[in-house]
This record gives C-alpha cells, sequence and structure tokens, in this order.
C-alpha cells in the first residue's frame, strides 16, 4: 500500500551501516546513490554540508534520481549560508530544518523572507499560540510533540525507535493531524540508528490507512 508518509536518516553515514547496509567493496562516495536507492529522502546536518565545498555539495544532487529529495539543517545564526548553495542541490531541496539553542518567541523578517524560497521547518521549542505564516511550519519532535499541522517528524531517542508498539503510536499520532493530500516525512536522528529501525517505521506507515 502506498504511504503518505516517508522514512529517512539524518544523514546517511552511521557506523553499524557499513557491516549492516552497505556492500563491503561500495566506495564511501558511492554510499548515497546506495542509500537513495532505497530510501527517498535525507536530512542532511548543518555539520555534515557547511563546510563542504561546491563541488561536493553539486555532486550530491547527481548522486540521486527523482524523487528523492534533500533537507538541509540550518542554523538560526546563520541562514545566510543557503545562499551559496549550488543551484543544482536546492533544485532537490525540499525544505530548510532550521535549528536554534534558545526558544523561539516570534517569526522574523529573515525567516519570512526565506519562506518565500523554501518551506521551513521549525526544530526549535516555540510558543504555543505563535501564529504560522504560509510555508513555515513546527517540526514534530519526540520530545515536545506538535499539536498541528506539521510536514516533518523527528525522532532522536533510540528508546522510542526500538519499540515498536511506541513507534506505531508515535506516527498515528503524527498523521493523524496532518492533511490527508500532503505528503510527510519521517527522520530518525541518533548516531545508533539502524537500517532495520527505518525498515520497521516504512512497514509501520504502509499498513496505516491512507
Amino acid at each position: 500500500m502506498e504511504s503518505r508518509l516517508e522514512t529517512g536518516a539524518a544523514g546517511w553515514q552511521y557506523p553499524s551501516w557499513s557491516e549492516d547496509f552497505y556492500p563491503e567493496e561500495l566506495p564511501p562516495e558511492w554510499r548515497l546513490a546506495f542509500y537513495a536507492n532505497e530510501f527517498r529522502f535525507t536530512l542532511v546536518p548543518w555539520h555534515a554540508w557547511s563546510d563542504a565545498s561546491d563541488a561536493t555539495l553539486a555532486q550530491w544532487s547527481e548522486d540521486i534520481e527523482q524523487p528523492f529529495r534533500f533537507f538541509l539543517q540550518l542554523p538560526l545564526d546563520h541562514l545566510d549560508r543557503v545562499n551559496s548553495v549550488p543551484e543544482s542541490l536546492l533544485q532537490v531541496t525540499e525544505g530548510l530544518v532550521i535549528t536554534n539553542s534558545e526558544a523561539l518567541t516570534a517569526i522574523t523578517d529573515t525567516l519570512r523572507s526565506l519562506a518565500a524560497r523554501f518551506t521551513l521547518h521549525l526544530d526549535i521549542p516555540v510558543s504555543g499560540t505563535m501564529d504560522y505564516p504560509d510555508n513555515i511550519l513546527p517540526c514534530w519532535h519526540d520530545t515536545r510533540p506538535g499539536t498541528g499541522v506539521c510536514q516533518l517528524s523527528i525522532i532522536s531517542d533510540p528508546t522510542l525507535a526500538s519499540d515498536l508498539r511506541a513507534l506505531r503510536e508515535h506516527i498515528e499520532n503524527f498523521m493523524s493531524l496532518q492533511p490527508h493530500n500532503s505528503t510527510q516525512f519521517l527522520v530518525f536522528d541518533y548516531e545508533t540508528l539502524s537500517v532495520e529501525t527505518l525498515r520497521n517505521a516504512m512497514t509501520i506507515a504502509s499498513l496505516l490507512p491512507v
């Protein structure tokens, strides 16, 4: 059954994947293409792309095929970095995941301007009464689930991810509040992530009503 929920990881480099997912003979530079054969998106952490060369970033867009998409993590105080990202990568970027160490109390003009070009997903503690303009959405996080329309859910707790009943409940709660005519994205982001967890989430999503 086709699901409205896509499942992916924060990046495509994890300790256990060298043995459990990637073939031993696969060169490291081919891992993104291999990952993209099974999954349809990745959230690229800030540390994984902020200092990468233009050539590397442009190569990522060459390593994948549609409908694969990228999300780029971007700290609130480095929003201008997106202006130097190669256009070829931006064309296959689904949205920006904005982070910050402190709570956000208002949507700034800079965020509004950026939202004219990209969908922004705020992975930031925010006021429950904040009014979100078009193209700016809160993230549904395992430690602070949202209460309204979101497009992206981030699971950073390996305990939740390893408990299939809890994982199903998380997915059901997330999907129940989302529009039925849109695609949502479930991201796993912790160092001990296994490919099996991603596959389990895909199976759960496929069994839920569309």
